[in-house]
Order: C-alpha cells, then sequence, then structure tokens
C-alpha cells in the first residue's frame, strides 16, 4: 500500500486482526501485546539501568516486530514503526515523573548515548537539554534508525505539548495530527503529580 492511499475501515480490522495474532506470541514483559502499550510499572521497575535496558529492549522489539511482520495501513496510523515509538517514549517519560524517577530515566538515557561515542545535549540554553522526551528518542534510537537526529527536537516538542494537555497516550498520535503537530517552545516547570498519565496507570 502506497502512503497516499487511505486506509479503509476493512484494512485496519485486517491489520489490527493480524497485528494482534503476531503480538500474541510474544512474552513480553513490560508491554502488554494486546494494546500495544506499556504495562503499569511499580516504582522498583525505574530505579536501575537493568529495569531501563529491559524496557527499551522490549520497545524496540515491538517497534522492529511492527515494522517487519506488519503492512501498516494508512499514513497515519497509530501502529505505524515511528507513531508506536512515539507513544512508548510518551507513556515512559510520563510513567516515570509520576514516580519521581525522571532524574534516573535522564542518567539512563545519556549514558546509553555516550556509549555510542555521541554527544549528549547539556547546553541550558537548547530545549533538548530540559526536555526528557528528547533524551529519550536519543536514548532509544541513538543510531537513528526510527529516527533521525533533525527530527528529534520536533518530535520531542510536539510530545512534550501534548503532556502539557495532558493527553492519554491512546490519543497521542490523533491529537499531534489534529494539531498540526503543534510545538511546544518551552520546558514547563511540573507540579507534583502533574500528568501522570492517569488514564494508563489508574490501576496503580
Amino acid at each position: 500500500m502506497r502512503k497516499a492511499e487511505r486506509a479503509t475501515n476493512e484494512d485496519i480490522l485486517k491489520f489490527e486482526e493480524k497485528m494482534h495474532r503476531v503480538c500474541s506470541r510474544q512474552t513480553w514483559q513490560y508491554i502488554d501485546p494486546e494494546t500495544i502499550k506499556l504495562k503499569p510499572l511499580k516504582r522498583k521497575h525505574l530505579s536501575k539501568k537493568k529495569y531501563f535496558e529491559a524496557i527499551r529492549g522490549e520497545v524496540l522489539e515491538a517497534v522492529e516486530l511492527i515494522d517487519s511482520q506488519l503492512n501498516v495501513p494508512g499514513r497515519y496510523s497509530q501502529f505505524g514503526p515511528k507513531n508506536v515509538l512515539k507513544q512508548f517514549v510518551y507513556q515512559l517519560v510520563r510513567k516515570c515523573r509520576s514516580k519521581g524517577r525522571e532524574a534516573k530515566l535522564q542518567r539512563f538515557l545519556e549514558d546509553s548515548v555516550r556509549s555510542t561515542g555521541k554527544r549528549t545535549q547539556r547546553n541550558p540554553k537548547h530545549l533538548g537539554a530540559k526536555n526528557l522526551f528528547f533524551h529519550c528518542f536519543r536514548g532509544f534510537d541513538p543510531m537513528e534508525r526510527w529516527v533521525r537526529s533533525g527530527e528529534v527536537s520536533k518530535l520531542s516538542r510536539q510530545l512534550l505539548y501534548a503532556d502539557v494537555k495532558d493527553v492519554p497516550s491512546k490519543y497521542l498520535i490523533g491529537f499531534i495530527h489534529q494539531t498540526g503537530g503543534k510545538i511546544l517552545n518551552e520546558v514547563p516547570i511540573y507540579v507534583s503529580g502533574q500528568t501522570a498519565d492517569r488514564d494508563e496507570d489508574a490501576d496503580q
């Protein structure tokens, strides 16, 4: 299917059936194969390098699986590989903030980037230095397989805008397209407990 084509409801239903068949065979610890979302995470899962490495490994495995085995219908599908990565990045950052683990996540991401021989963004005048979504894209995809370096700043500011509006992750991709990819040009100061992705972690 060419990117310019618009998916029909039948295309989407067939795709979702196939996606659930493929993903249901996976034994992921941190990803729900039915929804392709991060499962509710306990605070201990957001505290050590080994947990972050395991979460990143499963996220990249899911993105690769969808890209290699599924023909995603429609150019704006939430299940396109890049859009799936956006949703995982969005969920993880918000979960870490809700549990006071932002600093630990940022440390892990910066170490990941440096391990590839690349520099981390430390310039306080650069929005990316304060935007955890920026660090997450770079730390999860340092070799730029899914997100090119020139896209990271724009995509991370789109997620920042959605985050400030407290958009649940299941509506994230639609929200980005409806707002024309609107971005936020400064990192807000969050109040404790604000934008904690209540929609996803309500059962915790």
